[in-house]
């Protein structure tokens, strides 16, 4: 648990998860069905990111997570199954979930008794970033020289995150903040080992500029690069906004250099194509390729076999950007509530029950820039739809 593993509270009750294993054999194939083009699909992704954080924070390996609300009305089917599995078994009611609403865009889930949980409204930027065990909060965007600390979720062909925080590096004590996130990673996965679930999780840093400039002279040698290297650095060579991934950590990479730099070098002439809006949904003969590859190298295909394939699939690929981006258009839209609605929520929570509980304070670095106590007010890209998103939301509205 996050509260024992990451802040060294051990007054919390432990959570059950082996006496939860077996109950939870279903949500592998769940999730699965509800998000089969994850790979290829930015909505699937995320909705896949929120189903495995709903898990993680389930297990209180997170004291909560941030969503959108589009996701919202799966995530409440998902907090109800797993909320009944916890009352069903003696003394594990206290690891409840519950959805909280805190802006007109996006919802928390974090356990009812969250003894970390800030339950205030409004929240500053920096509240937000502890709510959500950042160890930097109270840094976000990248006005100054920071790094994101990102945690993926790699299992199957795909790289997901679901884990995402800025880092100022004028303000922060990296050797610190390194260990934390470290550690973070490692309580993900050792709970999904005790949970049973195959899902599992990598740490990787970014530097938007420095890492995109080291991943391009790196992939313009002949020679492969180093196994550290290789490493830290794998998830970065493929440079599309989509998930769908061609190599792992452990691929055999200095074998099939040639056909990883091939790759790397034709999803970099597609780069002039993907102009804003990035489409939806992506190619799925892109996607077939990205799996072909990925298994070619893993069963041992002879290397200038497979780059001669390689070599020959993507000549034959054509990708219409304009078509695509119109076949994302008809994806729904996401449910935007009122900030009176979510304040009027909060109060009567205030009146209930938050008043009652204290909140533990615990930050890893103790320095953040003056925006991170600046209001925290989200504007989602596709918080505002078109009209035909309008008409959708009303009838999801009067479905609900």
């Amino acid at each position: 648990m996050a509260e024992l593993e990451l802040y060294g509270n051990a007054n919390e009750p432990p959570f059950p998860c082996e006496a939860l294993a077996i109950s939870l054999s279903w949500v592998p194939e769940y999730i699965a069905q509800l998000t089969p083009r994850r790979g290829r699909n930015l909505y699937q992704a995320r909705l896949y990111d929120t189903l495995i954080n709903i898990i993680l924070v389930f297990a209180r390996a997170r004291t909560s997570a941030l969503f959108a609300n589009r996701e919202i009305n799966v995530a409440r089917s998902f907090v109800r199954r797993l909320n009944s599995l916890l009352v069903s078994l003696p003394n594990a009611s206290h690891h409840t979930l519950e959805i909280v609403e805190r802006s007109h865009a996006t919802f928390f889930i974090v356990c009812k008794n969250s003894p970390r949980f800030i339950w205030k409204y409004p929240l500053s930027h920096r509240e937000v970033g502890l709510n959500l065990d950042f160890a930097a909060a109270g840094h976000f965007g990248f006005k100054t020289k920071a790094i994101s600390a990102r945690i993926f979720e790699i299992t199957g062909g795909n790289h997901i995150s679901i884990f995402n925080q800025a880092v100022y590096l004028d303000y922060a004590d990296m050797p610190k903040v390194r260990k934390f996130c470290e550690r973070q990673t490692a309580l993900f996965n050792s709970t999904m080992v005790r949970l049973k679930l195959p899902y599992r999780f990598s740490l990787h840093w970014w530097n938007s500029k420095d890492t995109s400039e080291e991943v391009a002279r790196v992939m313009a040698n002949d020679q492969p690069p180093s196994t550290e290297w290789w490493e830290a650095n794998y998830l970065f060579i493929k440079e599309l906004p989509h998930d769908a991934a061609f190599c792992k950590k452990d691929s055999p990479f200095q074998e099939y250099w040639r056909v990883l730099r091939l790759l790397y070098e034709f999803i970099l002439s597609l780069h002039p194509s993907l102009n804003f809006p990035i489409p939806v949904e992506y190619s799925e003969e892109l996607e077939a390729l990205f799996r072909a590859v990925e298994q070619s190298m893993q069963s041992g295909m002879p290397s200038a076999a497979l780059y001669t394939l390689v070599e020959q699939r993507v000549s034959e690929i054509e990708i219409d950007h304009d078509a695509l981006r119109r076949k994302g258009e008809n994806e729904i839209a996401a449910i935007r509530r009122s900030d009176l609605s979510c304040f009027i929520k909060w109060q009567f929570e205030r009146m209930m029950v938050r008043r009652k509980r204290s909140q533990l304070q615990y930050s890893v670095i103790e320095r953040w820039p003056a925006e991170g106590d600046q209001k925290w007010n989200p504007i989602w890209r596709d918080s505002f739809p078109s009209k035909k998103g309008l008409w959708r939301i009303f009838l999801n509205e009067r479905c609900r």
